[in-house]
């Protein structure tokens, strides 16, 4: 009977473990996955950053957005954030990844339709944000933010 039991206890804790590093490797292999992502984002992020010119967008002011939200600037940039979303919007956004301040530049790493990929100077995050966000697209230094072209 005590070897019944033993065997019983061996066969479920064995599954158990069986089970959870299955867990564990399946997890492994997603986050491998996701960490492959970012790595081509941020091999983008290094390569356009050793330019010596690059493209930004820039959001839409202050001025502008208390003008379309009938408020004052100050309140804008006090409560106002523009969010940057882990898909494109024809991709269904996905998940919030970061966000950015009114009238800020962010480094311009891809395009796709009516969105914008890019690096935000705020919490260095990588997203997608729409150009209803956006006012323009500008050349600056990647380092200094001079101006150029």
């Amino acid at each position: 009977m005590k070897k019944l039991i033993f065997i019983y206890l061996f066969v479920l804790i064995g599954c158990g473990t069986s089970e959870s590093n299955t867990k564990n490797q399946s997890s492994s292999s997603l986050s491998t996955n996701t960490v492959a992502k970012k790595s081509s984002d941020e091999l983008l992020v290094e390569k356009l950053e050793d330019k010596d010119c690059a493209e930004f967008v820039s959001l839409l002011s202050a001025k502008q957005i208390a003008r379309e939200y009938d408020t004052t600037e100050m309140w804008v940039l006090q409560n106002y954030k523009a969010n940057l979303w882990e898909k494109t919007t024809a991709n269904g956004k996905g998940r919030k990844v970061g966000e950015m301040h009114a009238g800020s530049n962010a480094l311009l790493l891809e395009r796709s339709g009516d969105d914008y990929k890019v690096k935000s100077p705020k919490d260095k995050s990588v997203g997608w944000i729409n150009s209803i966000q956006v006012n323009k697209t500008i050349y600056q230094h990647p380092t200094t933010y001079e101006d150029c072209k």
